[in-house]
């Protein structure tokens, strides 16, 4: 399956329990869906480089491409349809 990368602190429901700040992949299918409105830092991205890094918000799912559509912080940059191992939550 497809993995995601998650930064925390993590709590439950994954059993990531720290109060350190870490980075964890785990399968997207532990996930579940990703809310609107969830934070998230672009990264891995190929075609659109300029985005790795940059920090924004989920709006939306495309449920035909299961891309989220992401709005960033910096107004000057575009929305985007990222896939979800591109995204850090």
């Amino acid at each position: 399956g497809k993995k995601c990368v998650l930064k925390g602190p993590f709590t439950d429901p994954w059993n990531r329990n720290s109060s350190e700040e870490s980075i964890s992949t785990i399968e997207t299918s532990e996930l579940g869906v990703i809310r609107p409105g969830t934070p998230i830092k672009c990264h891995g991205l190929k075609r659109a480089t300029h985005l790795n890094g940059k920090l924004g918000e989920i709006r939306s799912i495309d449920s035909t491409t299961g891309r989220y559509r992401v709005h960033f912080e910096d107004k000057s940059l575009k929305p985007a349809a990222v896939k979800l191992e591109n995204l850090l939550i």
